[in-house]
């Protein structure tokens, strides 16, 4: 008997959902059919190469935002006008709205609807975003907006593993200078992601070969700086992971590495859905 035999209660495979962060539900595979077929209403879960990851609770109120979209009046109507993919979900007598406190959820939305009506903004969630984003070659001109974007991503991390993320002092000069270097000789892909004249998130890939003990079939290209506004993984990020793909190919590149928190959940789940998997992990703590 599995644990999805073992576990029927959607409460209980809730706090499933929160134990494992994340990871793949242990001990159980299936195929796609049975998973359509099991997977209840009420859990939120995802079918990834044969494994079921499951969504934590704050997880699902983040991306099911659209589901509330539509309870108020004109906002649908406002998200099409500003050329924003809407997928809509059904919610069922308004029990999983108010668990998730959908009245925040729903003026959030609203105004960031609002905001990229007036040109503010791109995307609010990895189910809507615009299509009017445009990936470009990354120059050291484009530094300023690059570290702006890094300072985030090393604030983020911070949050996640306060003591091996913990920012250097002077991180973003250093940083600054070595991407410098690289962008300046021409060493790396640099990309940028632009949607209304704001830069809104770059990528750095690094095509270089295997360790000398692993056969990669070519080149590895080696993903480590990459980050977006917004979460907006599934637009700008998809964009700029596809767009680096095609020139690491060019390059004789015969794998793609992308590094990715453990925590970073937005990022791992697109991930996953571009068909990469896990390939190692690292484990962490201090030394008193």
């Amino acid at each position: 008997m599995s644990i999805l035999d073992e576990l029927r209660d959607c409460e209980a495979l809730r706090e499933l959902a929160v134990e494992l962060d994340g990871r793949p539900i242990p001990r159980v595979r299936m195929t796609e059919r049975e998973f359509v077929a099991w997977c209840p209403e009420e859990v939120r879960a995802e079918w990834v190469d044969g494994e079921v990851v499951m969504m934590s609770p704050a997880n699902a109120e983040h991306v099911d935002v659209t589901v509330w979209l539509t309870r108020v009046e004109g906002v649908e109507e406002l998200l099409v006008e500003a050329g924003v993919v809407v997928e809509v979900a059904a919610a069922e007598g308004g029990s999983d709205f108010e668990r998730v406190g959908g009245a925040v959820m729903v003026a959030q939305a609203t105004i960031l609807a609002l905001l990229m009506l007036l040109g503010c903004g791109c995307a609010i969630g990895p189910k809507m975003s615009r299509t009017d984003g445009v990936v470009r070659v990354g120059t050291v001109n484009d530094l300023d907006a690059i570290e702006e974007l890094a300072e985030m991503k090393r604030a983020q991390y911070a949050a996640y593993q306060p003591r091996m993320w913990n920012p250097a002092v002077e991180a973003k000069e250093k940083h600054a200078a070595y991407l410098k270097d690289l962008i300046s000789a021409g060493k790396v892909i640099a990309l940028m992601h632009e949607c209304g004249g704001n830069v809104d998130g770059f990528l750095i890939g690094d095509v270089r070969p295997a360790p000398p003990v692993y056969d990669a079939g070519g080149l590895t290209c080696v993903v480590d700086d990459f980050m977006v506004e917004r979460e907006d993984w599934e637009g700008a990020g998809v964009a700029l992971l596809n767009e680096a793909l095609r020139i690491a190919k060019t390059r004789g590149a015969s794998q793609l590495i992308v590094v990715c928190g453990h925590r970073d959940e937005a990022k791992r789940a697109m991930l996953k859905r571009r068909g990469l998997s896990i390939a190692s992990e690292w484990y962490t703590r201090g030394i008193e």
